[in-house]
């Protein structure tokens, strides 16, 4: 085999190794979201649940956004969970933008979860 013939091959094969590593390292960096939704905890203690887009981002997007309120009832002292639907204040967000350095975490929320099921029964409505 000719020597440039060689050099070629090395070449072309170190390039395959490359690719092939540096597509692993992007695809690690990157969450896995199976879940329709996901739960968002922010580092101001606010949880956000939504369909995060762009997650590898600096700035990920969350769409159909919900937030939990806990309400107590002050005669039998239980708590009752609902969700919010963001979009009804005053400016009407479509969506919610997020600086990746306030996510302390993203997990899934499974459908058939608690949270799962109350925002199933709240896109049914």
């Amino acid at each position: 085999m000719p020597r440039n013939a060689v050099t070629i091959a090395l070449m072309l094969g170190g390039g395959l190794v490359v690719a092939f590593f540096a597509s692993q390292l992007n695809s690690r960096g990157r969450p896995q979201l199976t879940t329709p939704y996901q739960a968002v905890l922010l580092t101001n203690g606010q949880t956000l649940l939504g369909k995060l887009e762009d997650s590898a981002s600096a700035y990920p997007k969350l769409v159909d956004v919900f937030y939990v309120q806990n309400q107590i009832n002050t005669e039998t002292k239980q708590i009752s969970t609902n969700i919010v639907k963001r979009g009804k204040e005053l400016h009407e967000p479509a969506y919610t933008i997020i600086n990746a350095n306030q996510i302390l975490l993203i997990e899934p929320v499974k459908p058939e979860s608690r949270i799962g099921k109350l925002i199933e029964d709240f896109r049914s409505k």
